[in-house]
């Protein structure tokens, strides 16, 4: 079987620029599923809320929160997808 990151890398190169987007946006999701689906088993008990967000030019975000578990006292497994323009000030404090 072929790791995730090869699969990903194979499916981008024949894929315009967006569609790449698209798809890198679509496997950090999954991770993110996964890591929770993971860490909710681990733990035995509590199960993560989530926060999704959305704002008009179309960034969005997933915020998935756990807390008062039987293992994890409070944590925290968020992906957020930023449109917009990158002002050579936010370049530079990168």
């Amino acid at each position: 079987m072929k790791p995730a990151s090869l699969i990903l890398l194979q499916v981008a190169t024949a894929l315009s620029t967006t569609a790449r987007f698209a798809a890198f946006k679509d496997y950090l999701a999954a991770q993110q599923s996964t890591m929770i689906a993971e860490l909710e088993e681990l733990d035995g008990a509590a199960v993560f809320g989530r926060d999704e967000w959305r704002r008009d030019d179309g960034s969005r975000g997933v915020t998935r929160v756990i807390q008062d578990g039987a293992l994890i006292e409070k944590g925290c497994v968020s992906t957020s997808f930023v449109s917009g323009e990158l002002t050579p000030q936010r370049a530079v404090a990168m």
